[in-house]
């Protein structure tokens, strides 16, 4: 293997699940990473500012020497400890940098003189980006099967059984609510993008893709329009779950769970204050399709159900809120919704019916 060895088959590197060495700013893997990267910057921020602003006021030359001189030394040292470390762990590492230019033949110099001789990804991330937006393109081709189903029904948890599952809110990280954040930040538009076109790859073997019937936006992310487009064709199952199960799973995920979730990453006292937010939040998004007058009666229900839950540990008084928003809101809506796709609609049935159905399910080519 040779210093100047470019791999040009991205397929095969995203296929195998390749780990990536991405020696891009950090601000640069904010915007937009693959799912096996990992972050060991020849520059930082602030460097790589200074870099560009020579470049343009001074020259090429003049920056190179500059980027020289900030990574040298113990700096210099201790990233190659870095990557070597990282390497040792993942001997089927590639390295990239922006466009596979200065940054990545520098890191794999500095490697091979420890005699560490690492592949690197032709034309980088960006080359890699683009041959994932080429896949997504093309995902509109591939048979699918949509779960529908009132709110509460658990969708999400009867995907998670098939490994034909592309997982839409988990690669969003979102529950596709107004009450859909998770303690995490979603992804970028970018790297969902890329998580989403990783996952098509690695399960494009498979006979169908199941999805669950979401809308054009997942939180602050948004489906591809060729996907979205072609799950608008898909055929549909529809989950039917009985009101009390669906409240019972939703306080489960909601009330519980979540305050839970809260208090573990923040502490007891700025977890509750921020779970309360959380809440009130999401029925704040709301407002506006609710009307000020209901709005009003399930905020202050709200407000009496989070008093209950603080003092006394019971979730119980959330019901009072959830069964009017549910009854009056969102389950009409998604009545709305699924007489508009009713002709596609092959089956309906409860939670065990269902995945009965889609462990028999062949599609019609």
């Amino acid at each position: 293997m040779t210093i100047s060895q470019d791999i040009e088959n991205y397929h095969s590197l995203i296929l195998n699940g390749t780990p990536f060495i991405d020696v891009r700013a950090p601000i640069e893997f904010s915007v937009g990473h693959l799912p096996t990267s990992h972050n060991f910057p020849i520059l930082f921020d602030d460097e790589r500012v200074a870099v560009g602003t020579c470049y343009k006021q001074q020259g090429r030359e003049k920056a190179i020497a500059l980027g020289h001189r900030l990574v040298s030394g113990d700096n210099r040292r201790d990233k190659i400890t870095a990557w070597q470390d990282f390497y040792e762990n993942h001997p089927d590492a590639v390295i990239y940098c922006a466009r596979g230019g200065m940054r990545s033949k520098l890191s794999q110099s500095w490697l091979q003189e420890i005699g560490i001789e690492l592949p690197r990804v032709h034309l980088g991330y960006k080359g890699l980006r683009n041959y994932l937006l080429s896949i997504l393109e093309d995902v509109g081709n591939h048979p699918m099967l949509i779960v529908s189903g009132d709110t509460g029904t658990g969708k999400t948890e009867l995907l998670q059984n098939f490994d034909v599952t592309i997982d839409l809110e988990g690669l969003a990280n979102h529950h596709g609510s107004a009450f859909g954040k998770n303690i995490t930040n979603q992804p970028t538009q970018a790297t969902f993008e890329n998580a989403l076109a990783v996952n098509c790859i690695q399960k494009n073997h498979l006979p169908i893709w199941l999805l669950e019937d979401e809308s054009r936006n997942i939180g602050k992310v948004h489906l591809p329009e060729s996907l979205h487009s072609a799950m608008a064709l898909a055929p549909v199952v529809v989950v039917e779950e009985p009101l009390e199960h669906r409240l019972q799973r939703i306080s489960q995920l909601y009330f519980s769970e979540m305050v839970e979730k809260y208090r573990q990453a923040y502490g007891e006292i700025l977890g509750w204050e921020k779970y309360q937010d959380y809440l009130k939040q999401g029925l704040f998004v709301l407002r506006k399709r609710l009307g000020l007058g209901r709005y009003t009666v399930l905020q202050q229900i709200l407000d009496d159900a989070l008093v209950e839950q603080f003092t006394a540990g019971t979730i119980d008084r959330h019901l009072d809120w959830l069964v009017i928003l549910l009854t009056e809101y969102y389950d009409p809506m998604y009545q709305y919704q699924l007489n508009r796709k009713k002709e596609r609609v092959i089956f309906r049935g409860d939670y065990p019916s269902i995945c009965e159905f889609i462990k028999n399910y062949s599609p019609t080519l």
